[in-house]
């Protein structure tokens, strides 16, 4: 199967969440993909994979967003591995395409996600004004406190 462009789709026919490394290693010369976790579908397409695997946090957003009270929902809800808990109990549903260009990187905790805005070069302002941003833009890129202002 492909899409318009000529790119193949392919299907999911087992999700691994975390293998082991001797494991992953062993999926990826014998074809295995690597989750980048980059989405695309249909939002009716996303309800229908939680509806079917997490109904009752649907149920709960629903209702708090008819109350306008989401942040309560989303505060006292169990916590939801969309990975885990979504993506791997439907495998039978995803498709997937290779990705060989875009890269990949794990965006898990607030120093990675720094890192990597300043290793692109994207300063927006809420960053600008953290304390560490000076010397992390020197390690990063090379330009010193004097250059900040080019962003």
């Amino acid at each position: 199967m492909t899409i318009g462009s000529g790119i193949p789709l392919f299907n999911v026919n087992r999700f691994w969440e975390k293998p082991p490394l001797a494991e992953a290693q062993h999926l990826m010369k014998t074809g295995g993909l690597w989750n980048t976790f980059v989405t695309i579908g249909y939002g009716g397409a996303f309800l229908k994979l939680l509806t079917g695997t997490v109904p009752l946090a649907v149920s709960e957003l629903s209702r708090a967003l008819t109350q306008g009270n989401s942040d309560a929902a989303y505060r006292d809800m169990e916590a939801i591995d969309f990975s885990k808990h979504v993506l791997s109990q439907n495998q039978r549903q995803l498709l997937v395409i290779q990705d060989e260009v875009s890269g990949w990187a794990d965006l898990g905790n607030p120093v990675r996600v720094i890192e990597t805005l300043i290793r692109n070069r994207i300063v927006p302002s809420w960053l600008r004004k953290m304390r560490d941003v000076p010397r992390l833009l020197d390690e990063f890129t090379g330009i010193g406190p004097s250059d900040q202002t080019a962003y």
